[in-house]
């Protein structure tokens, strides 16, 4: 993903007016945190109206900061008992160890700051760990999911395709899909061509 690029500002319409600029901070606030300052932002800014667009590096330190000072707020008031390890989530979810570290450093994941600054996994994130898990799941149903082999779907629908362990895709649609490999269109199967039969004493000499 790119950062977009302005040369006339959005906001106020004024044209040619945006530049860039880097070492910008931002002051935001939230119920659990209280106000805080996150410096190093960079984005482009327009020099009449002063509004500001982050680029997509520090739109991702914006997010990484918040979390840090929720996670903080949020270590004051855990008790031990609701600490749980990497491990355990990811046995009890199938995410990955290293997928659970990232979701969590980049705010994904809520958690807490032990005493020695680490960031730690609790109950909460074990909660929104499962609730993500769900969100990406297919939901196949009865008379729609079917299973098909990787490598021959075309989408013709902008349906998305959720890539299963076993190695098949779970397909949430009717009949919207052309398997490219066969050359089929479930869509006009009923379009076959027939082929004449042979009957013995009818063909021409």
């Amino acid at each position: 993903m790119r950062d977009k690029l302005f040369k006339d500002c959005p906001v106020c319409g004024t044209i040619g007016s945006m530049e860039n600029r880097i070492s910008q901070s931002l002051k935001i606030s939230s119920p659990r945190t209280g106000p805080f300052t996150v410096r190093g932002l960079s984005g482009q800014y327009c020099k009449v109206c002063g509004e500001g667009f982050l680029d997509i590096k520090s739109i991702k330190i914006l997010k990484i900061s918040r979390a840090r000072k929720i996670a903080e707020a949020d270590s004051l008031i855990t008790p031990a008992a609701k600490i749980l390890s990497i491990e355990s989530i990811a046995q009890k979810t199938g995410i990955k160890k290293q997928n659970l570290f990232t979701m969590i450093h980049e705010g994904a994941l809520p958690y807490v700051i032990d005493g020695e600054g680490k960031e730690r996994a609790t109950l909460e994130t074990l909660k929104a760990a499962i609730l993500y898990k769900k969100k990406r799941a297919v939901k196949v149903r009865a008379n729609i999911g079917k299973r098909i082999k990787i490598g021959v779907l075309k989408a013709n629908s902008g349906k998305t395709l959720l890539k299963e362990p076993s190695g098949n895709f779970n397909v949430l649609s009717k009949s919207n899909y052309v398997r490219s490999s066969e050359n089929k269109n479930p869509i006009s199967s009923s379009k076959k061509k027939s082929v004449p039969s042979k009957k013995s004493g009818s063909a021409k000499k």
